[in-house]
Formats: structure tokens, sequence, C-alpha cells
């Protein structure tokens, strides 16, 4: 049996899920990441039933596990005031970006496959190549681009996007959660604000001594969007909150809600995958998951076909469906939440003097 050959742009959850799937399944496996190390910015992540699957069938789950941690429920506050409590779904799990990221790159090592830091692909052919930055060409049996929303590969292809930004965006940035005091801090908390601007603050623990913080705005609101963090102006807001804001922060990074849909997602024996092609507003949650499990269906359908462009059809009509289901709820729900929108609706409301607040949230997880 001959060997089968990957080049993977980037080395991202969905990359390197990829590479571990196929290196396990005897493909030689050598992944490109632009940056110097592991890409862990933003701090925290939740894992679904979907990424639990794709770390069954890789058969690393328990070392995902052992990092992992179970919020105790999930609760609803809005200007200080509690408005519902409900226990936490049982199949999710929040943990460290780095500790996920981590787990799949020794997986992936482990059955063989190369990373390689500092190494930037430009373009990709359908005939499976990839064009790195340093002028070089590397040919493959399959090429995919797993280099996130900002990849050029899908461009290279001639593949047609449609890519759609938001009017709201977020800062995401890791904390230390041990300056809080009590069980509650044990349970996602999703804290509203309504007074000159509509601002919310996505608490999320990660761990006994780590929180992931999601401090979402309007992105015309330009203290709330600002890096630093404007410190006074998010503790005015979430008093509560103020011995978390006042810390540092760990890799802290500002991101616009944005969404892409590609017209296709193979092209050849050139394939893209994860968020480079159908990357969602992280209203959800999901994005990691869906493409993890996307990622491990796509080396169990190479492994059934002996044709590389009939294994990319087949996985491509056994997703889409699937992942687009989940992006169109991924952008609804970011819809119903859109603080750009609150803010108009509460301008109007005061400017004809009715009652405020009447578009309350409803306490739907992220």
């Amino acid at each position: 049996m001959v060997t089968r050959h990957v080049e993977i742009a980037g080395a991202g959850i969905t990359g390197l899920t990829l590479a571990a799937a196929l290196a396990q399944a005897g493909w030689t496996v050598r992944v490109h990441e632009s940056a110097d190390q592991l890409r862990s910015t933003g701090g925290g992540l939740y894992l679904r039933e979907d990424g639990a699957e794709a770390a069954r069938r890789l058969g690393i789950w328990n070392d995902i596990l052992a990092g992992a941690f179970a919020p105790a429920g999930l609760e609803l506050r809005v200007d200080g005031r509690q408005l519902s409590v409900e226990p936490e779904d049982p199949h999710v799990r929040t943990m460290l970006r780095s500790h996920l990221h981590g787990t799949l790159a020794a997986a992936a090592r482990r059955a063989g496959a190369e990373i390689l830091f500092g190494s930037k692909v430009v373009a990709a052919s359908a005939a499976g190549h990839l064009d790195l930055a340093d002028g070089s060409r590397r040919k493959a049996d399959l090429v995919v681009a797993a280099d996130g929303v900002g990849s050029a590969i899908p461009a290279s292809l001639g593949i047609p996007a449609r890519r759609l930004r938001y009017d709201d965006g977020l800062i995401r940035v890791l904390l230390d959660r041990r300056v809080l005091v009590g069980a509650q801090w044990d349970r996602t908390i999703d804290f509203w604000h309504y007074g000159e601007t509509a601002l919310r603050i996505l608490y999320s623990p990660c761990g006994p001594q780590h929180c992931y913080l999601c401090l979402m705005s309007a992105v015309g609101d330009d203290q709330a969007s600002a890096l630093p963090i404007a410190i006074d102006y998010w503790s005015r807001a979430f008093p509560e909150l103020q011995p978390l804001l006042a810390q540092p922060g760990t890799s802290a990074r500002y991101d616009r809600y944005g969404m892409i849909r590609l017209e296709q997602w193979s092209s050849g024996r050139a394939a893209v995958i994860g968020d480079a092609a159908h990357g969602m507003p992280s209203s959800l949650g999901r994005g990691a998951s869906v493409g993890m499990l996307s990622a491990v269906e796509l080396a169990a359908r190479l492994a059934d076909s002996a044709s590389i462009e009939a294994a990319l059809s087949a996985w491509e009509a056994g997703q889409r469906p699937l992942v687009e289901l989940v992006q169109a709820e991924a952008e609804r729900v970011a819809g119903s939440r859109s603080l750009a929108e609150r803010n108009r609706i509460d301008a109007d409301i005061r400017i004809s003097g009715a009652a405020t607040h009447a578009h309350a949230p409803t306490g739907e997880r992220l």
C-alpha cells in the first residue's frame, strides 16, 4: 500500500485534529504554522459534544478531561440583578485553549506528524501544491487550508466566498479567578448592563484558577473595544468584576464578529476546513468543536476511498448540511443579542420617552 502525504496550512485546533487523525491512519503529515508557536490567544474555550466525539475517536478524550472544567451552572444577571440560574449542560467542558492545543499537538506528533513553525502558506493549487512565503513549493497527495478566517488559500483556489462582518465585537482575555470568593463563581455567568450603551460580559470558569472573559460591545463603542482594556469604563458597568478587570490579563485580543461561507470546500486535491471554510460568530461556542469533528470525518472519508477527489466530495456532502445548520443558528443568536442593535433600540426608546430595556436578554448560551 502506497503511503499518502498531506501538507496542512495552519496549526490551529482544526488543523492539528486533522494532522492527528491522518497520521494515525498512516499518512505522512506536515503542518505549516506561520507563528513561532501554537496560537492560543484568547485564553479559553468551550468544548461541546461534537468536539468530545472527535477527541474520543482520536483516543485523547481522557487527556483532554485531565485539564478540563465542568461549570456548575449558567446564571443570567442584568444590571446587577440575578434573573435566572440553570444547570449547566453535562456535555459541556471549558478549558484553557493552550491545553487543547497542546493535547492535539502531542497526539499529532506521537502519530508521526511534523509541525513547522514560522512557515507561512500563501497559496495552494488544485493539483496538490502549497506555495510558501519563502518562495518554496510543497507537493502532496492532499493539501489543506486550516489557517483560519484570514486564509488567502480559498481565493488562490478560485473558490468564491461570502463574508459578513457584524456591528459587534469582543475582547477575549484569560484571568486569575482566585480574586473572587464564593461558589457562584464556579458557574458560567452572563452579565448584561444597560446604561448609555449596552455592554455584556460572559464569565466562564476554566478551572480552579483561571476564567475566560468575553467583553462584548458595539463596534462603535471606542472605549469598550480599546486595548489595553479600559478598566474604569468596564468596572463602572460591572463593579462585581472589578477585581478581575484590574488584572493585566493574558493574551487579550479584540475581534469583530463575522461569518464566512465558501461556495465549495474543495478543489481537486485541495480542501478548506474549519474557520477558513465556515467561520461563524462565537455566539454558540461551537466553532472549535465543529471544526474538530469535521476534521475527523474528513480523515474517515479519505480512509474509505481510493480517490482523494471522491473522498473530498463525499466529506462535503455529508458535513456541509450539519455545519451550515450550526452556522445559521450561530448567526441567528448573534443577531438576537446584537449590542449595536440594542443600543439603537434603546436610543429610540429614550427619545420617545417610553420605558427602557424592553429587550432584555433571554440567557442563551455563548
